[in-house]
């Protein structure tokens, strides 16, 4: 089943996407053009305040073709079977991140910087849908939503679109504003495994008595490490990684405010070392019973004198 935009385009959001699209007027777009996606998060309240950090990730769910000048759209491969009428996608967001996970579908993957910005580029015509599967620090996530590419804005098709979903930020308590007790926390993952079968990324939890603050998703697109900014000088911080990967062994360490996870393909030696023991044994009972024998020989012989 093919869908094809008709007069009202289906690209107005309930959230903040610059620009309001419709279809009259605009000449056909060109497909076979490159794309770029800008996804923007901060908080709604202070678009200073932005979330470095998070994790985006957007699956490509339909292809765009042209008919009569119009973009017609049929679902990508690996959406095929989702069951979804084609014609309602932007409604059916939430079902379709479900189907996602459902199915081991893999997406393209993106941290925001400091800026907040996560961007994806030379991205094939067609629509996308956009999750946040990891959140950042204080930071709410935002609702997933799907995105045509290219967009329609003025009557002109615009090849490189921004999206700014709404989220917002937990208030800081007072205790935490106080002199010195914002610290920042970073942790560092370490691989003792000679590149044997390391994966491309692990995920570990920043936790405290309270339970999991954040989740984040280290790879070596942020050199396995991540630094939360910003959290309570008052709270006992610690990390733990999650769905340790088969065959490895990981053991943790912590320099001041910094967590290293190094992970291991070999087991780690702690303690004594007990293989000496029965061989020391051994030795000294020999040398014990050379020393009788000699003695018994040395009294045989003052003996026959």
């Amino acid at each position: 089943m093919k869908f094809r935009i008709g007069v009202l385009c289906l690209l107005v959001m309930v959230f903040s996407i610059s620009g309001t699209f419709t279809a009259a007027g605009a000449d056909a777009p060109d497909l076979a053009r490159k794309c770029s996606l800008t996804v923007f998060l901060a908080s709604d309240t202070d678009q200073n305040n932005t979330a470095e950090g998070a994790e985006i990730t957007i699956y490509q769910i339909a292809e765009a073709s042209l008919e009569s000048g119009v973009p017609e759209y049929s679902f990508a491969p690996a959406f095929a079977g989702c069951g979804e009428d084609i014609a309602s996608i932007a409604d059916r967001a939430a079902d379709l991140e479900k189907y996602a996970a459902d199915n081991g579908i893999k997406g393209s993957v993106k941290l925001t910087g400091n800026d907040g910005m996560a961007d994806f580029e030379q991205l094939s015509a067609g629509a996308y849908l956009v999750t946040e599967t990891a959140t950042v620090g204080t930071f709410t996530s935002f609702d997933p939503f799907v995105m045509y590419l290219p967009g329609l804005e003025d009557d002109e098709w615009k090849y490189n679109v921004f999206a700014a979903p709404k989220i917002t930020a937990d208030a800081i308590s007072t205790d935490d504003v106080a002199a010195g007790s914002k610290i920042s926390v970073s942790v560092k993952k370490v691989w003792n495994d000679e590149d044997a079968s390391r994966p491309t990324s692990v995920k570990v939890n920043l936790v405290s008595d309270s339970g999991v603050y954040d989740t984040v998703t280290l790879s070596a697109d942020n050199d396995w490490t991540y630094i939360w900014k910003g959290v309570s000088s008052k709270v006992e911080w610690r990390v733990e990684e999650i769905d340790v990967p088969a065959g490895y062994t990981p053991s943790y360490s912590k320099d001041g405010h910094t967590f290293i996870i190094t992970n291991s393909t070999k087991l780690i030696q702690t303690g004594q070392l007990n293989w000496p023991v029965p061989v020391l044994f051994f030795a000294g009972l020999l040398f014990v019973t050379a020393g009788v024998m000699v003695n018994i020989c040395h009294r045989r012989v003052n003996d026959e004198k």
